[in-house]
């Protein structure tokens, strides 16, 4: 009976919980042209800005949300020269899919890279930021440069907020993030907060109110990447983050384009 319980809670944690869209997400949705590439796990769904010929950035949302999300930080990146392309996650806004799990959404950014070749900037929220250390754990998406916004440390962490939203018992996070690893065969590394070698170009990002993930997983994740950058902005939630009007600002100066049009250019 046990194991049936961990199963559902497995499968259930897995599933979208789309948020609500507000309007001015919903004419982006309806304003910004999407193209579709169908894989073993369903029919992905990505939108572009920019010139294709620019240095590209992937803007990668996290559960439950979808592209609209990055609207904002799209166009405002396209406007100073960056090809922008924003994916939904399978099982999120126009992606459809037979699996949802990180197996598939880790061969749905297989693909993309595939299509688009090798991105020279990623920024990624929440669970997409996770997804992403497990790309690069298994040698994917090695970006110039890239962004976490509020990003859980561990599987462990993700697994701590799933709980603590659904209220089930029976089961602490632990438990369920070592389950969920073996099922989808991911690196024993998404257990652990130790420091790495690795000297990634990195700006974590993680609001002081953000109430789903806790601010002090920035810090643990800092204290991971010992060469990254840390900035906690004062009065940002969860999703606020992503939307926050110095975010634009911040990711241009931290990773600069090699030519043409500065930060400076978005405060005109």
């Amino acid at each position: 009976m046990r194991d049936v319980k961990l199963a559902a809670l497995l499968s259930d944690f897995a599933c979208p919980r789309p948020r609500p869209l507000r309007r001015q997400e919903i004419a982006w949705r309806q304003t910004t042209p999407a193209s579709r590439l169908t894989i073993a796990d369903g029919q992905g769904c990505w939108r572009e800005r920019g010139a294709t010929h620019e240095p590209k950035a992937l803007l990668l949302h996290g559960w439950g949300g979808d592209a609209s999300l990055f609207g904002p930080l799209a166009d405002a990146l396209s406007a100073i020269g960056w090809h922008v392309i924003i994916p939904d996650l399978l099982g999120h806004g126009d992606a459809s899919a037979t699996s949802c799990g990180y197996t598939a959404q880790l061969q749905w950014l297989n693909a993309l890279e595939c299509r688009f070749g090798h991105f020279d900037l990623i920024v990624a929220h929440s669970a997409g930021a996770l997804l992403v250390e497990i790309a690069r754990a298994q040698g994917a998406l090695m970006s110039r440069a890239r962004l976490s916004l509020a990003g859980p440390v561990t599987l462990i962490s993700l697994f701590e907020c799933y709980l603590s939203q659904t209220l089930q018992a029976g089961f602490d996070a632990a438990e369920l993030a070592a389950a969920y690893l073996d099922d989808q065969h991911l690196p024993p590394s998404l257990l652990v907060s130790e420091p790495c070698s690795s000297d990634d170009k990195l700006l974590i990002c993680h609001g002081n109110n953000d109430e789903v993930i806790p601010v002090k997983d920035a810090k643990r994740l800092a204290a991971r990447h010992p060469h990254s950058t840390l900035w906690l902005p004062a009065d940002t939630g969860h999703m606020g983050l992503v939307q926050h009007p110095e975010l634009a600002q911040r990711v241009a100066r931290f990773c600069p384009l090699p030519e043409g049009r500065t930060a400076d250019a978005l405060d005109a």
